[in-house]
């Protein structure tokens, strides 16, 4: 590579932290978190919200972040948004598949948890759910009813890329930017654009 020393277009920094399922459940929460040590106040949540279009949950709102939140039966959420007036449960499926009834229990148990409140469960993954995990009748029902939707690992990394542009914190900026280009190349399978530059010479 002629421009190693100025691009190191190799060097993603989540290549060398924990890069499973459960490391990048961690890295989204904790920027959700709109107390998080990213000082970055409500900047990445209102952006989550916006793109969920959910008017309803407001990020001033927020009361809790918890990682692998218990349901039942042995089964864990990977991210539980707690909200003063409902809650949002995130299951991140970047390379996994889902298990029977698993969408479906995690349904179930965030209507619990919302009380009558406002509730959402947000699929990230980029392939639909499977039939086994939630039938489609039931999917459709809760799509109608503002209580289920599908964010796939395109749309994370444009929320990635546009909360980086109103980061203050260049530390923080670089962590986002590089979380986004991690989840571009190993989840979406996209080249860099130095890449593509890079090939076409």
């Amino acid at each position: 590579h002629r421009y190693a020393a100025e691009l190191a277009p190799d060097f993603n920094l989540v290549d060398h932290l924990r890069n499973n399922e459960v490391a990048l459940s961690r890295y989204l929460g904790l920027l959700l978190d709109i107390k998080g040590v990213h000082g970055q106040g409500e900047l990445f949540l209102r952006g989550l919200l916006l793109r969920l279009g959910q008017p309803g949950f407001e990020p001033q709102d927020l009361l809790h972040v918890v990682l692998e939140q218990y349901t039942h039966n042995e089964r864990f959420l990977d991210i539980y948004l707690e909200f003063r007036g409902g809650v949002i449960g995130i299951e991140n499926k970047p390379w996994a598949t889902d298990r029977d009834k698993q969408l479906e229990d995690y349904a179930s148990f965030l209507e619990s948890k919302a009380k009558g409140g406002q509730w959402l469960l947000v699929y990230a993954c980029n392939w639909e759910p499977a039939e086994a995990s939630l039938c489609l009748a039931k999917r459709e029902q809760l799509e109608q009813d503002g209580n289920f939707s599908c964010l796939d690992f395109y749309q994370i990394a444009e929320w990635l890329d546009e909360c980086a542009c109103q980061t203050r914190a260049p530390k923080v900026r670089m962590f986002v930017e590089e979380l986004s280009s991690y989840m571009r190349r190993e989840i979406n399978g996209e080249l860099e654009m130095n890449e593509v530059a890079e090939i076409k010479n």
